[in-house]
């Protein structure tokens, strides 16, 4: 009985040893955290390396995405599912279609201006995409159709008020508008003051 309780010990401290062991062994393997593909190797056998520096590169196998900087002036117009259109400057004349799906909740400070990060997936194939490359995103974040819109140079702020000059006529009346939603391209929507047809002096 007492070999048995004898070889039992050995058994186990041999185990102990190896698990030792494979843990020392770990320690020398570099493992990455999913799967990819290696695009940057800069290590060599037998070379010194700082700790910190980086010596391998590797891309995803998932569909590419893009991260873009919001500035806090216009992230609560950003939701998730908000469209995007998307260009690249190595595929001029070529868009893509995407969405929000998500934005980081913590700020980051760039060049002095709070931003928030959000990302952009890529609908369809991608797959002529690669990392690093340059993109130009423009985020539909809230759309009206068969809307009044006047340019909103012609309108003019007064007490918290806005105004615009109509054409009466051989006269010009001035006329307090009700804006609503602004696009990017320098037009504003007039809910209220101004009908269609309209001719506005500017």
């Amino acid at each position: 009985f007492n070999d048995v309780l004898e070889q039992e010990a050995k058994v186990a401290q041999a185990r102990a040893a190896v698990s030792s062991l494979e843990s020392s062994i770990a320690k020398y393997l570099i493992v990455a955290p999913f799967d990819g593909v290696v695009t940057v190797q800069d290590a060599e056998v037998g070379g010194t390396v700082s700790a910190g520096s980086p010596l391998v590169s590797v891309i995803s196998n998932d569909k590419m995405y893009i991260e873009a900087n919001i500035s806090e002036i216009h992230i609560g117009k950003v939701l998730v599912g908000n469209k995007a259109l998307i260009t690249f400057d190595a595929f001029p004349g070529q868009e893509f279609v995407g969405s929000v799906y998500f934005i980081e909740p913590g700020d980051i400070v760039i060049d002095g201006v709070v931003n928030y990060k959000i990302r952009v997936d890529i609908e369809g194939d991608n797959s002529m995409i690669k990392s690093g490359l340059t993109s130009n995103l423009r985020i539909e974040t809230a759309k009206k159709e068969n809307v009044v819109s006047i340019p909103l140079y012609a309108v003019v702020k007064e007490d918290g008020k806005n105004f615009v000059e109509v054409q009466n006529g051989k006269d010009v009346k001035r006329v307090e508008v009700e804006l609503g939603l602004s696009g990017n391209n320098g037009m504003v929507e007039a809910l209220s003051g101004v009908s269609e047809g309209e001719v506005l002096v500017y």
